[in-house]
């Protein structure tokens, strides 16, 4: 799972410039369901760095990330986490 979250850290810090994939990588999180995905980005946190509400800086994530090795990205709750369900023969495949 390590791989993953090193990859969406990846994507989402390409689209959040003032954010680095370390600063990133230590926000993302393992759902407490799996059906919510594998990889979670809690954006409330990254809310007050960026000036933003935490379900814009979701819906923006979502909308700018058109990555083929994620399968399902949402945006839920009013919290502005961010779900991943990556796609792992296409995260593996490039290793």
């Amino acid at each position: 799972m390590k791989i993953y979250k090193e990859q969406i850290s990846k994507l989402v810090s390409s689209v959040l410039h003032s954010v680095t994939q370390e600063e990133i990588m230590a926000l993302l999180e393992y759902p407490a369901k799996p059906e919510m995905g594998d990889v979670s980005l809690p954006c409330f946190r990254l809310s007050k760095l960026l000036r933003k509400l935490p379900q814009q800086i979701a819906d923006e994530l979502r909308m700018s990330l058109h990555e083929e090795a994620i399968e399902r990205m949402e945006s839920v709750g009013v919290s502005g986490a961010i779900h991943h369900k990556p796609v792992s023969c296409r995260l593996g495949a490039g290793l």
